[in-house]
């Protein structure tokens, strides 16, 4: 099993990556992916920065095994999502509901996640600030089991 697991940095996208680490099955492979909306040095940095610190939070969590990748891409979230999930051959994208912005709290989703769920038939698991939610992206996509944890 293929799991992408989108991080943009905010709580929502911390969330993503524990509920990852928490439910991934044994033997799955975990990409973190983070994007950036431009390749400025600073940008760059931010977003590698983001990644190690999430790669780390997801090992603590899941423990021994191979540890999770990264990729940092630069562009539009939404697309970058698609692409690498497309590159991946995600089997799920794991991402949170809210993410930066200026009305991110009073959002139903965010842009990203919003335009994800749109454009995809993949499954597409939202976690949300109170916990997390299977959104399906398409009719007919399965459900995930409830794993106790």
């Amino acid at each position: 099993m293929n799991l992408l697991v989108y991080t943009d940095g905010s709580s929502a996208g911390e969330g993503a990556v524990r509920y990852a680490a928490r439910q991934a099955p044994p033997g799955a492979s975990v990409l973190l992916l983070h994007v950036v909306p431009s390749a400025r040095q600073g940008a760059l940095q931010n977003g590698e920065e983001v990644l190690a610190r999430h790669q780390e939070i997801f090992r603590s969590l899941a423990g021994p095994g191979a540890p999770p990748g990264t990729r940092l891409e630069v562009g539009d979230a939404a697309t970058r999502i698609l692409e690498v999930a497309d590159a991946f051959n995600a089997d799920a994208i794991i991402m949170g509901s809210h993410g930066h912005g200026a009305f991110a709290r009073s959002e139903v989703m965010s842009r990203a996640a919003e335009e994800t769920v749109a454009a995809t038939n993949r499954r597409v698991i939202l976690v949300f600030p109170e916990g997390s939610e299977v959104v399906p992206a398409a009719d007919g996509v399965p459900q995930p089991e409830a794993r106790p944890g």
